[in-house]
């Protein structure tokens, strides 16, 4: 079914307010590793605008979009100190409400995988050690535009 052309500007216009979020929160991490909540805070809002507007993802699928990644984060964080910071929890936790949870789940994996190749390229180029701390948030931020952006497709398409 064809969706109106009014749903079509108000979704890509939402896109592209949470791509500036994710770019904005992922540069700040990778400086100052920090994700300040401004950006959290503006991502719960477009989630909100987006979950009263657009039928799309359905609001059990936000719920647990929301808890599909950033709790085992947590999990992660309470059980080895320095894991993961409070800001890529909530971030996640953020960013879940507005995708949904196959695009978060697709987010994640993009994540691990970007992150998990940026360690091992330190280790290998011996410009750090397996103690090093890197920030999550780009690799977070990176995963999760590539989740609005494709992320229903290569879930269905791995699904199926």
């Amino acid at each position: 079914m064809p969706q109106d052309w009014g749903g079509l500007l108000l979704r890509t216009v939402l896109a592209l307010l949470f791509l500036i979020y994710l770019a904005a929160a992922g540069v700040h991490d990778a400086g100052k590793k920090e994700i300040p909540d401004r950006y959290v805070l503006g991502i719960c809002l477009l989630a909100a605008v987006s979950a009263i507007t657009l039928e799309d993802p359905g609001l059990s699928s936000r719920l647990l979009g929301s808890l599909c990644v950033s709790g085992p984060l947590l999990l992660t964080a309470l059980a080895i100190p320095g894991a993961f910071g409070g800001g890529d929890i909530k971030l996640t936790a953020a960013a879940g409400l507005f995708l949904g949870v196959k695009s978060t789940l697709v987010s994640a994996v993009i994540a691990f995988l970007l992150g998990g190749l940026y360690s091992v390229w330190i280790l290998a180029g011996k410009k750090g050690n397996k103690k090093t701390a890197v920030a999550f948030g780009p690799f977070l931020c990176a995963g999760m535009a590539a989740g609005v952006l494709w992320g229903n497709r290569l879930a269905d398409w791995y699904l199926h």
